[in-house]
């Protein structure tokens, strides 16, 4: 598996040095360790799993490190989750539920993994996901192509293997005329064009449209009427979200549009046990390192798009969103069978998600910002 590199081609670790990267927040967690670690859902999961979730919180490294390994050798969700904090993989299999795309593990323990799947914070990437690729997007490229007269041009940037927009574009036809996704995981990258192959074979796309290119996003110079950056701020100061939103704004035709997504307050401490599990994995280099986000209020978000210049700002989160309505079950409640058919892989008929309840209830995990350049 190919290691995904950070904002300037780099390192993960050299790229925290720089101060891209948000700090690790764990302090949640630490003002009341005792309440979560006896709460049923934590004790639960160490019976699941047979792992003490008291050690990933130890001072002592290898402590942490031995129930991290005893974690990730029968995970593929934890395994993906520390193979590489910012890559592609995580996300994508939890919008496909296909272990086929995974790295394998020593002992596969199925419960562990459904375990985690079934939580609402993982689950609300499988929902961000669908909102983006039967919903939002393609009822922005319609509004785009209305307004501009002509197919309009999109840029995916930090795209990993693009399937928003992949959808998006399946759905929109003639609309689109291309779509540059870049990323520096040069295996999402070749994943991507696979299931472009397999669409412009079964004459689902145009030839042409869906583009790839191995380079860092910050290279990406071509102006577009959309720019879709998805769990790419996530991770970010505030400080370099600006330098990424601004350099979007410059990119983007007069009337162009943003799509920006970010981790929110809820991500924080809502789903205890998720937010436990991700902030102590840590990395294979570092059993300490963790993963750090920036958990944004919806205020904040508005203030960034602004101060980037962009108006009409719409914010909408994973459980609420225009055309949501409109969704048939498949969508709500089911997983992208895309990539494993094209692949030639099993379809997950029977996905593991949080009960009916908790989905039609959700509180949203990730926003999804909509902002026009004027």
């Amino acid at each position: 598996m190919i290691r995904a590199k950070n904002l300037h081609g780099k390192p993960v670790q050299t790229a925290e040095r720089s101060g891209w990267f948000a700090e690790l927040d764990r302090s949640w967690f630490e003002q009341s360790p005792q309440h979560y670690l006896e709460s049923p859902e934590f004790v639960a999961f160490e019976q699941i799993a047979g792992v003490r979730l008291g050690d990933l919180c130890s001072n002592d490294s290898d402590m942490v490190g031995a129930a991290q390994q005893r974690l990730v050798d029968q995970s593929v969700v934890m395994n993906e989750v520390q193979k590489d904090h910012s890559g592609y993989s995580f996300p994508f299999l939890v919008y496909t539920q296909c272990f086929d795309f995974c790295e394998k593990v020593k002992h596969h323990n199925i419960e562990v993994d459904s375990a985690i799947l079934r939580r609402d914070m993982c689950d609300s990437l499988r929902r961000r996901h669908m909102a983006l690729s039967y919903a939002i997007l393609p009822r922005i490229i319609e509004q785009l192509y209305n307004r501009f007269r002509e197919p309009i041009v999109a840029k995916n940037l930090g795209s990993g293997v693009g399937l928003d927009t992949i959808n998006a574009v399946k759905h929109t036809g003639q609309m689109v005329r291309t779509v540059w996704n870049y990323d520096v995981n040069e295996e999402a990258i070749e994943l991507g064009k696979a299931i472009s192959e397999h669409l412009m074979q079964r004459r689902e796309i145009d030839s042409g449209v869906l583009e790839y290119k191995v380079e860092n996003m910050t290279k990406s110079s071509q102006r577009a009427h959309l720019i879709v950056q998805i769990g790419i701020i996530c991770g970010l100061t505030d400080d370099a979200t600006r330098i990424l939103l601004t350099q979007a704004h410059k990119q983007l035709h007069e009337g162009g549009t943003l799509v920006v997504s970010s981790s929110n307050h809820n991500m924080r401490s809502r789903d205890a046990l998720c937010s436990f599990l991700m902030q102590h994995i840590g990395t294979r280099e570092s059993p300490l390192q963790g993963w750090g986000l920036n958990f944004r209020e919806k205020t904040r978000m508005r203030e960034l798009l602004e101060g980037a210049g962009f108006e009409s700002i719409e914010i909408y989160h994973d459980g609420q969103y225009p055309g949501q309505d409109q969704l048939g079950v498949d969508r709500l409640y089911g997983v992208d069978p895309l990539p494993a058919t094209a692949c030639g892989y099993d379809i997950v008929r029977s996905p593991v998600l949080p009960d009916m309840t908790t989905l039609s209830e959700s509180a949203g995990y990730n926003w999804i910002a909509v902002g026009r350049k004027a």
